[in-house]
């Protein structure tokens, strides 16, 4: 039987996967939140977009502050976002890097890729789901090629 993770860093996790060498191996998959942009930076800056405007919606009554210090405020999230491992967003090279990653730290064999974060358009999932098939993929094929 495998195992999915959900969304405690890789670093949490790694610590604990070779506490036991004795323990029984098995499938590990990994779940994070995916955006896979052009750039690193136009995945950022799309999902600092998608922050405000989200903010707009379900709090429009709380406009304090500049939008000058509300989009500081969101570009801070977003960074935390990714640090914290809770999305995997960037050009695909930076994707398929933290995928990679994932693997070596942990022993991965499944990486479970969610597009479909609040916010983000279909068109967006698509491109997602198109540089992943595309251009990820591929990179991942080549790096656990014998």
């Amino acid at each position: 039987m495998g195992l999915a993770v959900g969304f405690a860093p890789t670093a949490a996790r790694a610590t604990s996967a070779d506490d036991d060498p004795a323990a029984p191996r098995g499938s590990l998959a990994f779940m994070r939140h995916v955006l896979v942009a052009e750039t690193d930076e136009q995945a950022h800056a799309e999902m600092t977009d998608d922050l405000l405007r989200l903010g707009a919606l379900h709090r429009p009554d709380d406009a304090t502050g500049a939008p000058a210090d509300r989009h500081a405020d969101a570009t801070v999230h977003v960074r935390s976002l990714v640090r914290d491992e809770i999305f995997v967003a960037g050009s695909p090279a930076t994707v398929a890097d933290a995928i990679l990653a994932a693997h070596r730290d942990l022993g991965i064999d499944l990486f479970l890729a969610n597009p479909y974060a609040a916010g983000v358009s279909d068109d967006r999932v698509a491109r997602t789901l198109r540089l992943l098939a595309a251009e990820v993929a591929p990179r991942l094929a080549a790096e656990s090629a014998p």
